[in-house]
This record gives C-alpha cells, sequence and structure tokens, in this order.
C-alpha cells in the first residue's frame, strides 16, 4: 500500500498498456484484483474475526491486538471511505456492547448517551460548512443533497452515487423492467451510457427495472443465508455488508468479495473438511 501510494509517479513510468491510470486506481499491491472495496471487505472481516472471535485466532495469531492495528491502519490506506466507516462502527461497537451490558439501565448511562449524540449533531453541524469537509464532497452538504445539483452532475455524467439515486427516485420516470442489457454500461465499448459509476443495485435498476432490482436484493439475502452465519451481530453485519457495498460496486462479479465472505463466513464448509 506505501509503495502504491509513495511510489506511483515512478512506478507508472513502465505503464506500457495505453491506459491512463491514476495513483489510486494503480492496484497492484492491495489486491489480487484492482479494487479498495474488495481489499476493504477483506480487511474487515479479518478485524471483525479478531475482535469477536479472539479465543478462535490464539495460535494461529501470536499478537492478535498488534496484528489488529496494523490491519486497521492498512485499510485507512485505502480510497474505500465506506470501509473506513465500517470499520470505525465495528470497533466502536465491540467497545460499547460490553459497557452498555455493564451500565445499561443506570441515570449516568441514560446521560452519556444523551450527551453523546448532542455532541455528535453539535459537531456535525458546526463541521458543515468547513472548507476540508467541502472539499471532500465536492461543495456544502446543501449543495449535495439539492436535485437541481444532482441533476446537473448526473448530466454531466459525474454524479455521486446517492446524486443518481436521488435523480432516478425523483427526476426519471419509474422503471419497472428497465431499459435491458448495456442501458447503462455497455461492456462491448467499455463506455457508460448514464454516469459513471459501477455499483451492483445501480446498474441492476437501470438495465432490469424495479422487477429485477427486487430478485437481486432477494438473491443477496439469500447468499448471506446461505452462507449459514450465527444469528444477531454477525448476521447483520454481514448482510449490511452485502447490501452497503452492493450500492458502492458490484459486488457479485467481484470474486474478491465472493472469495473472502464465503471462504470466511461459510461455517458448512469449515465444518465438512474438519469431520473429514
Amino acid at each position: 500500500m506505501l509503495v502504491q501510494k509513495y511510489f506511483f509517479s515512478f512506478l507508472i513510468q513502465f505503464n506500457n498498456s495505453g491506459q491512463t491510470i491514476e495513483w489510486f486506481d494503480f492496484m497492484f499491491g492491495s489486491f489480487f484484483i484492482k479494487s479498495d472495496h474488495s481489499l476493504g471487505v477483506f480487511l474487515l472481516l479479518i478485524i471483525a474475526i479478531i475482535l469477536f472471535r479472539e479465543n478462535n485466532v490464539k495460535g494461529i495469531i501470536r499478537f492478535p491486538k498488534l496484528a489488529l492495528l496494523y490491519l486497521v491502519a492498512t485499510l485507512f490506506l485505502t480510497e474505500s471511505n465506506i470501509s473506513k466507516l465500517f470499520v470505525v462502527i465495528l470497533i466502536s461497537t465491540f467497545v460499547i456492547i460490553p459497557i452498555y451490558k455493564k451500565y445499561k439501565g443506570t441515570l449516568i448511562f441514560k446521560i452519556s448517551v444523551l450527551a453523546l449524540t448532542g455532541s455528535i449533531i453539535l459537531a456535525g453541524y458546526s463541521l458543515r460548512e468547513k472548507q476540508f469537509i467541502q472539499n471532500k464532497l465536492g461543495g456544502t452538504l446543501e449543495r449535495q443533497f439539492s436535485l437541481e445539483s444532482a441533476e446537473k452532475f448526473y448530466e454531466l455524467g459525474t454524479a455521486k452515487r446517492f446524486q443518481i439515486i436521488l435523480v432516478a427516485a425523483k427526476k426519471i420516470k419509474t422503471k419497472y423492467l428497465g431499459d435491458g442489457p448495456y442501458s447503462y454500461f455497455d461492456i462491448r465499448t467499455g463506455k457508460f451510457t448514464q454516469t459513471r459509476h459501477f455499483t451492483q443495485l445501480i446498474w441492476t435498476y437501470y438495465d432490469l427495472g424495479l422487477l429485477g432490482l427486487l430478485i437481486v436484493l432477494f438473491y443477496i439475502v439469500f447468499l448471506t443465508r446461505y452462507l449459514n452465519i450465527e444469528p444477531g451481530i454477525p448476521y447483520i453485519f454481514a448482510l449490511g455488508l452485502f447490501l452497503i457495498y452492493a450500492v458502492y460496486t458490484t459486488i457479485l462479479s467481484d470474486i474478491a468479495i465472493m472469495f473472502t465472505l464465503v471462504t470466511l463466513f461459510n461455517r458448512k464448509t469449515i465444518t465438512n473438511k474438519t469431520t473429514t
């Protein structure tokens, strides 16, 4: 990751493919396919196992806390912002659940929850106009969530994912059956016909419509159930990963994500191999 990030300008000189490659897409050192989201899912699940299944990794990982620190640092070097958000939620959950079980119902716990909620709201409100937030978003929150701005960026082909969803929901006539193959992205020419974002759910909606979108959503739920994940937080976490990453990338054609989920979550396979 460090080589990829800091030596891009030197190594890109050896590129003879004819393709224009940005530094954040120069993924030779990250994973076995070019995707920060793929690497993000892989690291997230390893981190989750170390946090919530520490007994299972004893004897395999000699220094789990050091490994955890290394994996989190690596994840924050990627360009997958959704993965960074997930790891913060994951670690927060790991810290908060024991505290909740110990202090739930007490007055100090209720006061702490109210104080934390108020602080988050206040911080979010005070930072919404800050320059570094605007640079990350490309403008203020009000500008980003404006239908007028979303439509403008959509026409330019530079709309962000939530802007595409906003335009599709508010402006475009509802697609019940979709416009058919290649209506969003033509794999024969490698050109987008709408706007430049590969996401499972957006692509499905344009090609197959609401009916196809529902079928894909049910298929994602089916895949998650097939993995035989134990109920509760592990199942909710896995299903959440599937659904949210489906808004960011094409998970059903991403070898890395599918391989990672099946390998790390499919307890049936592990049990059968152990028995044999």
